[in-house]
């Protein structure tokens, strides 16, 4: 067996969290340019401080929870994109310390447990699958690893039952589509002792309650924030009935299945540290298979879980990078109760080629640059001059709410991203930017093409003032 060490946990801890902030550095707001939905998060966070609402103030079709914590970050931090990156890396590092107690609690190898959690910080904080931070499957994966350790860590308790029925609540009000593999997780936690024999009717009815009054506390609290903000249909129809009809696609299950497997394994080319993760669970998978004839129970649920959960992402027939971030956890999981079985000899090598990768990844990610913040700045420093005042900046890319946020400028239209704009929507946006007399419009040049209605109105109501290849700023004449 690893010699295991003499170590402090508060040393460990100290040491992962220096790890910790070397890999989330390139995304602090300092470093890190523009965002599409990241931005849109954070002016919504922003406009709740001025007294408006998702949903009937603003369209997005997001669950809410994500604009809550942009408005904690918008409170801790005004007008800057930090308070958000502070909360959300602090829940990072601490579901990092809870991987690191699982590996711990079930390898009993100190050595070991901190290379897994440093390759979850890794994998993380990769910019292939963050992606800027600040969206709503970074929260969830950091909600789905404290499911993980109450489920494979902790004996059954009221109080870790309710638990889990607040997070799978906070998981469905933020992402809605990425609850079955947690759900899986729950379920074997309510219905099955440690030993996998099933629990009596009357555990499983009790334990069920119990859950459901942690879940009911969540839905009680957000649908009677919904119903005071007066504006539950509008949220009914933009966050569930809208994806439906808009956002997911047309084909089916098994295809966009197979479509979001392909795509992930794509991006084992570019996280070797990944790839060496995928090998060491198929070894350790098949070693255990070929020596003990069997899986140990913890290995089969987290892998049942994690097809569920794969399907859970496939839903809406999409395969950006952040979406497989709801993968991490169940990797880590995978790789806890399989690495066990791999032979000593075998396991040092591993172990040695996942730290170089890690530290390989650090070295490559550290460079990682922001983007296009020349064009920002220079419309920051024209906008500036109506800071604070609401309505008086529009910019028909999203990318470019930053704008808002950081003068503290509220949009004169609801419509704050137009990637779904029709006519409708942009003879209402014409009308709101009239009617408010806003005095500063940001637009991409191909839509002064693409929208012959739109030049006009821009020539005959505003001077262009500022234009690069993609993006031209007017002021109103």
């Amino acid at each position: 067996m690893l010699k295991n060490i003499r170590y402090n946990n508060r040393l460990v801890y100290f040491l992962l969290a220096i790890l910790y902030v070397a890999f989330a550095f390139p995304f602090t707001p300092a470093y890190i340019g523009l965002g599409y939905d990241q931005e849109i998060f954070q002016y919504i966070g922003m406009i709740i401080d001025h007294g408006l609402v998702p949903y009937k103030d603003v369209f997005d079709h997001k669950p809410p929870i994500i604009y809550f914590l942009n408005y904690l970050g918008f409170l801790i931090t005004p007008n800057s994109t930090w308070g958000v990156f502070i909360i959300l890396n602090i829940l990072g590092l601490f579901s990092t310390i809870l991987v690191y107690k699982i590996a711990l609690k079930q390898n009993k190898k100190g050595v070991l447990s901190i290379v897994i959690a440093s390759l979850y910080i890794c994998l993380i904080n990769s910019h292939v699958f963050l992606q800027g931070g600040n969206n709503t499957r970074q929260f969830t994966a950091y909600l789905t690893i404290v499911i993980m350790y109450l489920v494979f860590t902790k004996s059954i308790s009221k109080i870790s039952i309710v638990s889990l029925g607040v997070l799978l609540g906070l998981i469905f009000f933020t992402q809605q589509n990425e609850i079955l593999g947690g759900s899986v997780l729950v379920a074997y936690y309510l219905m099955f002792k440690s030993d996998f024999r099933l629990n009596t009717w009357q555990e499983i009815l009790k334990n069920s309650l119990l859950f459901l009054l942690g879940l009911s506390v969540v839905f009680v609290i957000i649908l009677m924030l919904i119903y005071n903000w007066e504006n539950f249909s509008q949220f009914i129809n933009q966050a569930y009935l809208f994806n439906f009809d808009n956002y997911i696609q047309q084909s089916s299950i098994l295809v966009k299945v197979l479509k979001i497997i392909y795509a992930f394994g794509v991006k084992l080319v570019y996280l070797i540290p990944l790839l060496l993760a995928s090998i060491v669970i198929i070894y350790g998978v098949s070693f255990s298979i070929l020596k003990n004839k069997k899986l140990t129970i913890p290995l089969i649920i987290v892998s049942i879980a994690f097809v569920f959960q794969i399907i859970s992402t496939s839903i809406s027939g999409r395969t950006f990078g952040h979406y497989f971030l709801m993968f991490i956890p169940y990797i880590m999981l995978l790789i806890i109760y399989s690495i066990n079985n791999i032979k000593d000899t075998v396991l040092k090598f591993l172990l040695v080629g996942l730290s170089l990768s890690i530290g390989g990844y650090l070295f490559n990610q550290i460079p990682y640059k922001k983007e296009e913040t020349i064009f920002l700045a220079d419309t920051l420093k024209i906008v500036e001059s109506v800071k604070g005042e609401n309505k008086q900046f529009y910019s028909f890319d999203a990318s470019y709410l930053r704008v808002n946020f950081n003068l503290n400028i509220t949009s004169p239209s609801k419509w704050i991203y137009t990637h779904y704009m029709d006519d409708m929507m942009l003879q209402d946006i014409l009308k709101n930017l009239l009617s408010s007399k806003t005095r500063f419009v940001l637009v991409q040049n191909a839509y002064l093409q693409e929208f012959k209605n739109l030049d006009l109105f821009f020539t005959t109501h505003y001077n262009q003032v500022l234009s690069n290849n993609k993006h031209s700023l007017f002021q109103i004449k």
